[in-house]
């Protein structure tokens, strides 16, 4: 799951710092979470969109998501 580094790197791009533990992300997960702060995961942790900042998602380097089938 990759939703930790995902929003790491969005806040940084965002010039902001993520401050929220790694451990939170997994006990949401763990709750049935799926959105967090409008990244979308699926139900084995891979990263579907970003729909406040999908220009981060696009070109985040390392980006483990659902590609659309050609």
């Amino acid at each position: 799951m990759n939703i930790y580094e995902c929003m790491t790197a969005r806040a940084a791009n965002e010039g902001k710092r993520h401050t929220l533990p790694r451990a939170l992300y997994k006990a949401w997960f763990d709750l049935g979470i799926r959105t967090f702060f409008g990244v979308r995961v699926n139900a084995s942790g891979t990263l579907i969109e970003d729909q406040q900042n999908p220009e981060v998602f696009k070109t985040w380097n390392g980006i483990d998501r659902v590609r659309p089938a050609n």
